[in-house]
């Protein structure tokens, strides 16, 4: 049985003789920092290169039958994991310093597993639901390759695009509950189950993705997996206070888009038919996420198959710009935006929100006098 410790110091022992200037951290994560390794564990190590040069360390090999892996992760790739946005969280998280090559570095290290635990507090949520709500739109890629018809008799494609699912999920769910795998991919299910918040009937779900032979039956419940976390997410936000007041999420909203209504308007009167289509579309895309924003205070950005996207828009009484842009009648799309402007300036005046529109240069130099 090989000594992984001592395998790890002979290895720190070169990036000292070889890579003094060049790496900055060196550490280990895993099995071993957890207390779950066995005699055929490997002992999980990574390093921080300081310069290009300190790249050259990395080194892949077998020893006493133990495959082993000395991998580098650069400062940038660390920040992202830090900040929830890789799933290997918990290789920054819970790792143990083996070597660090100034107090400064050890220092910048030690600030990114601060920033991991910041995360973690109560008052971060609502961002962290966010991220989750983000992560989550990964999975369409891979559910739209598993129902192209080159998947349907293939049973390993599927299989493998539905562990693509089943990770981005529960990444999203570990985000939602502001925490971090310690295992990696099936052997975190069982943590799973310790989590306050997650979809009903997720385990069963998951069982039957990991243990079917009917690659329709995959698709199906990757389907319902992906359905079931998107509303845990949705009703999660929507218990959210809603982030300032209705001005405060509107502020210089209407300011911003007068441009595209005005593309509109420009590719219509010049018969430019894609660039209208594109850009009203783009902006009753943009005016509903606000008004579903500002009235609920959910996320919408990320996936747009929240209810209250399209139920917000309707309770303001704006027209169905898409149906009048598919008509491909100029005239009464340039109407409908036209109208979409009054409406929308009225009802942002409606709610308080302080519409900063000036007839001229004087009107304009009086309000920089002003403010």
């Amino acid at each position: 049985m090989i000594d992984v410790f001592a395998m790890a110091a002979i290895l720190v022992d070169d990036v000292k003789r070889r890579y003094a200037d060049d790496i900055a951290i060196v550490a280990y994560y895993g099995s071993y920092v957890y207390g779950t390794a066995d005699e055929r564990s490997d002992l999980d190590m990574f390093f921080i290169p300081a310069t290009p040069r300190g790249a050259a360390a990395s080194l892949q090999f077998v020893i006493g039958g133990i495959g082993c892996d000395f991998w580098p992760i650069s400062w940038e790739r660390a920040e992202r994991i830090a900040s929830f946005d890789e799933e290997i969280v918990a290789v920054i998280a819970d790792a143990k310093v083996l070597l660090a090559r100034t107090d400064a570095d050890r220092a910048r290290f030690e600030a990114l597993r601060d920033r991991i635990r910041a995360l973690c507090r109560p008052e971060n949520r609502r961002l962290m639901v966010s991220k989750a709500l983000a992560h989550l739109e990964k999975c369409f890629v891979h559910l739209h390759a598993m129902g192209s018809p080159s998947c349907h008799d293939d049973f390993a494609s599927t299989a493998i695009a539905a562990a693509k699912v089943v990770r981005i999920v529960l990444h999203s769910l570990a985000l939602a509950n502001q925490t971090y795998y310690t295992r990696g991919p099936g052997a975190n299910l069982a943590q799973v189950r310790t989590f306050g918040r997650k979809p009903d009937g997720i385990e069963e779900r998951l069982e039957r993705i990991t243990e079917s032979r009917d690659a329709a039956q995959i698709r199906r419940t990757c389907d319902d997996l992906v359905a079931g976390m998107t509303e845990l997410l949705f009703a999660t936000q929507a218990a959210f206070p809603v982030a300032g007041s209705y001005p405060d999420v509107c502020a210089g909203f209407y300011e911003e888009i007068r441009s595209l209504l005005t593309k509109v308007e420009r590719a219509c009167r010049e018969g430019d038919r894609a660039t209208a289509w594109f850009t009203a579309l783009a902006v009753q895309d943009e005016v509903s996420t606000l008004l579903a924003r500002a009235t609920s205070g959910i996320d919408v950005a990320a996936i747009a198959a929240y209810a209250g996207y399209r139920s917000a828009w309707d309770r303001a009484g704006f027209p169905d710009i898409a149906s009048v842009a598919a008509s491909g009648d100029p005239a009464s799309l340039c109407a409908c935006i036209v109208d979409v402007d009054s409406r929308l300036r009225r009802h942002l005046e409606e709610h308080g929100v302080d519409l900063k529109i000036f007839h001229g240069l004087d009107d304009f130099r009086a309000f920089l006098e002003r403010t």
